[in-house]
């Protein structure tokens, strides 16, 4: 419904602006899709090779890690009571006799056997 003066009111003017920006919307979605089609068939043979390179790459650390397992250095990172590598091993018996001797009286006895 117009008003007098042959325009639209406000309420119909909401109206639409309603209706037009839901067809805008709608041509809107298929632009993009249309876009994202073309975006899709450039990156295609990058992201195929870049899977390919993940794959390597997860390969690689594979045969790393078994490598350095073999050689013995898989638990160095590790805290624990067991063996890890013969040179820690020569190095904490070392700080472990340097503890041992901090702990001793200069009579050579130990604390726990002065009580």
């Amino acid at each position: 419904m117009t008003t007098k003066s042959g325009m639209l009111s406000l309420r119909e003017k909401q109206r639409v602006e309603e209706l037009l920006k839901c067809s805008r919307e709608r041509k809107r979605l298929h632009v993009m899709e249309g876009l994202n089609k073309l975006r899709e068939e450039i990156e295609k043979p990058y992201n195929e090779e870049i899977e390919k390179l993940q794959r390597e790459a997860e390969d690689i650390r594979i045969v790393r890690e078994k490598a350095v397992v073999k050689a013995g250095y898989g638990k160095i990172r590790e805290r624990g009571c067991y063996d890890v590598h013969p040179e820690l091993d020569a190095f904490d018996a070392e700080t472990n006799r340097l503890l041992v001797q901090l702990w001793k009286t200069t009579d050579g006895t130990d604390l726990d056997k002065q009580e």
